[in-house]
């Protein structure tokens, strides 16, 4: 159609232009006008033909005729072909694409939903409308020639797609694992597959899906994460975690041996290493043959980094008010924190008052133990049976006391995160699960009283009130020496007043 019309439109060119009657200014003025049209007619749209005046923004398109003869015809049962596909493929779906729509661009994904697919009552059309949008959506997804929000968008209107029980729509997993798995797409296109992801996880009508994303998610588990997106790509492997736990299945050596190798890596930010142990703790069994004794161990040491790190962290702070002005990490940090020195003072009022990042920093400290205590032993009723406690042997009693005490230990710890928030709480959670550092600051405080006690009898020996010259003994017994005389000291003249 437009190369035709853009044969025509030169033929005029050429036969207007070529008149003798016709001045150069007209010949012009016919040239740039065929130009134009030729510009207009002949280039392809990004819209895919659509008429631009009829369709520039989403009200249009939902107020049309040919909107209102779509829903109709299949809300009737009609057939998802002819006139009504070519609706949809052309008008309806690029509206992701149009700078108009941006601000609204959420509510047209929705409303290509609620609108077009919802209504149609043929189970082959609706199955052949969906299938027309996961196409679509997956070349934009794929595609670097759209714009960021349209292709997240276009992904998230994958994971929308329900069946008419508004179940997740079982054909779509297929694509949402693809894109979920694809590392050549940026991490932002990735992460919206993992609402889809998760939502098809929950879903248990549909056994292969589940099998499909749970290959997918330890996909994604072991992937290294990359330097400068880690935060980015850690949230990826935490919704991915997330899938697994909801999905249930019990975990392989193999598979356990992946999550204990990211449990374990110091270079993991401890967000995502708190739910490595949470996934062991829920969904390891007999079978899966951990060793428990070191996985304990690891859920140790991963606590007490936890609180080292917020301990030095919350101890900056407080130097930087002091340094600032300020009247100390008291005053600012809740009753009971105080400089670093004073680590073994009594817990205070417990709310924290200026510092709403310091504040942040128990909550999450709150949730971290909380999280690691249940994977030692599960209390919540809905994860009856799971913990690590349940896997340990009969025969290993100080193994299960271990186990048992080292919950406690977490979850007392993370009630006072939450009850007081201050400095001396976090203080007294390290004290529990480091002992020693009571002893190291007990021996620290002897060895600077005693320092400071031999500084003081040191002060009062050099500080006594008359010093005692010693007498040299005389040549002869009984004998005294004179005592010397003092050399005479010439007086200056006194000066002459001048004139």
């Amino acid at each position: 159609m437009f190369f035709c019309q853009s044969r025509m439109h030169c033929s005029l060119i050429v036969s207007c232009t070529d008149r003798k009657g016709f001045s150069f200014a007209k010949r012009f003025l016919v040239a740039v006008f065929s130009g134009v049209i030729l510009l207009v007619c002949g280039a392809p749209s990004i819209l895919y033909g659509q008429d631009a005046a009829l369709f520039e923004t989403w009200t249009k398109v939902e107020s049309s005729p040919e909107t209102k003869a779509y829903t109709e015809a299949l809300k009737a049962g009609g057939a998802f072909d002819g006139k009504h596909q070519a609706h949809f493929l052309e008008n309806v779906l690029p509206q992701l694409e149009l700078q108009s729509n941006r601000p609204q661009i959420e509510r047209v994904r929705k409303r290509i939903r609620d609108v077009f697919l919802v209504p149609i009552t043929s189970p082959a059309a609706f199955d052949a409308a969906q299938a027309a949008v996961v196409l679509y959506a997956s070349q934009a997804a794929a595609s670097d020639d759209f714009d960021m929000a349209v292709r997240v968008n276009a992904v998230l209107l994958i994971g929308d797609l329900r069946t008419p029980k508004q179940e997740p729509w079982p054909s779509a997993v297929e694509a949402i694992v693809t894109i979920a798995t694809n590392i050549d797409l940026p991490l932002a296109i990735r992460a919206s597959a993992m609402p889809g992801l998760f939502r098809h996880a929950s879903s248990a009508g549909n056994p292969e899906g589940r099998k499909a994303i749970t290959a997918a998610a330890f996909t994604i588990i072991a992937e290294t994460t990359p330097d400068t997106q880690q935060t980015a790509h850690e949230w990826l492997q935490s919704k991915a975690m997330a899938s697994l736990r909801v999905i249930g299945n019990p975990l392989t050596e193999s598979d356990a041996t992946n999550i204990l190798a990211a449990l374990n890596n110091s270079q993991a930010g401890l967000n995502l290493r708190v739910r490595c142990a949470s996934l062991l703790g829920a969904l390891a069994d007999r079978d899966t043959k951990l060793d428990l004794s070191a996985l304990v161990e690891s859920i140790k040491v991963l606590a007490t980094t936890s609180l080292l790190n917020d301990e030095q962290f919350l101890e900056q702070r407080i130097l930087e008010k002091e340094y600032l002005g300020g009247t100390g990490g008291g005053s600012n940090f809740g009753g009971g924190m105080g400089p670093p020195g004073a680590m073994g003072m009594e817990m205070g009022s417990g709310k924290p008052r200026n510092d709403p990042l310091g504040v942040q920093t128990y909550v999450r400290q709150a949730w971290r133990l909380s999280v690691l205590a249940e994977a030692l032993e599960a209390e919540d009723p809905k994860s009856k049976g799971k913990g690590l406690l349940q896997l340990v042997p009969a025969t290993e009693m100080q193994l299960a006391e271990d186990v048992t005490l080292l919950a406690t230990v977490l979850r007392d710890c993370a009630f006072d995160m939450t009850e007081y928030a201050d400095f001396a709480a976090l203080s007294k959670c390290l004290d529990r699960l480091l002992p020693e550092r009571i002893e190291e600051r007990e021996a620290a405080e002897q060895a600077e009283a005693a320092a400071m006690a031999a500084q003081e009898n040191a002060t009062e020996t050099d500080a006594s009130p008359e010093e005692t010259v010693p007498v040299e003994e005389s040549s002869a017994p009984g004998e005294t020496e004179e005592p010397a005389k003092k050399p005479a000291v010439k007086k200056p003249s006194p000066k002459k007043s001048e004139p």
